[in-house]
């Protein structure tokens, strides 16, 4: 019933006259709309019956998890409905492309730039730049977790060295995974409400190792070095806010963009264009 009631907006959402009206990309895939998304949801398939065959779950619950999931989707989408408007429903049905039209991809329209050799030095190049990032002595960041940075990466070391492979790897996998979301957001300058993506990620792998590690809280340093960590992440994850105040420029820099993520929104302060 909800899949009937929300056709017409997935129906609008890839629809090619809506999508080449409201997008500043091509369908992602070969010009294929809804291919990735039809991949994802699949995928998201797959891993339910996987869980469910790996935990004994019952075909009964494991059915309702999937219409439960079908039924989540239909009233997501429905939403949309209570202030309908065009552009939203494609963007929401088509985030990558959406989100490719954002992405600084000039350094790839001089000659010879372009193609895949031209991607994969770009996405390297942006590699090298989240690394140092990461040091934040090469590169500082307004980013608290960077912190924990430091204490995962040894962390990962000195666990596989004591034999414990399987929190190693799941800390080391959770960081790539930080690193590939972080090189990819590079082109958009990595900005700071980015971090709500990966921060989770760098998080939990910090806890997959302290939970290997109690004797660390009982050593002598541990201490001292935990208020110097506590004050530094108070200090830099405050240190945008406090700029942002102290600023002697007023709210018009939203002039600037307000067309462009919010044209429907109007304020008072902005010249109507």
């Amino acid at each position: 019933m909800i899949l009937w009631v929300s056709w017409p907006l997935i129906r609008t959402g890839f629809d090619p006259a809506a999508m080449a009206a409201a997008l500043p990309a091509k369908s992602i895939l070969a010009g294929r709309p809804g291919f990735y998304q039809a991949a994802v949801l699949a995928w998201t398939l797959v891993g339910m019956v996987v869980c469910s065959a790996i935990w004994k779950v019952s075909v009964a619950e494991s059915l309702a998890a999937i219409f439960a999931l079908g039924i989540g989707l239909g009233a997501a989408l429905l939403a949309l409905d209570i202030s309908y408007y065009d552009a939203n429903v494609v963007t929401v049905l088509n985030p990558l492309e959406r989100m490719s039209g954002f992405a600084d991809l000039s350094p790839l329209s001089g000659a010879g730039g372009g193609g895949l050799v031209g991607m994969l030095g770009l996405l390297v190049l942006d590699g090298a730049r989240v690394l140092l990032r990461y040091t934040f002595v090469f590169s500082s960041s307004p980013r608290p977790a960077v912190f924990l940075i430091w204490f995962i990466v040894p962390g990962i070391v000195y666990a596989w060295r004591r034999g414990e492979r399987q929190a190693a790897l799941q800390a080391a996998l959770l960081m790539l995974t930080v690193f590939a979301i972080d090189t990819v957001g590079m082109r958009r300058g990595l900005k700071d409400e980015y971090f709500i993506f990966t921060d989770p990620f760098i998080i939990i792998a910090g806890a997959v190792l302290l939970d290997g590690m109690n004797w660390l809280r009982f050593h002598r340093l541990a201490f001292p070095v935990g208020i110097v960590l506590i004050v530094l992440h108070v200090a830099v994850g405050q240190a945008e806010p406090v700029k942002r105040a102290f600023a002697r420029k007023g709210p018009e820099g939203i002039c600037e963009w307000r067309m462009q993520y919010l044209p429907l929104l109007q304020l008072p302060w902005c010249a109507k264009a």
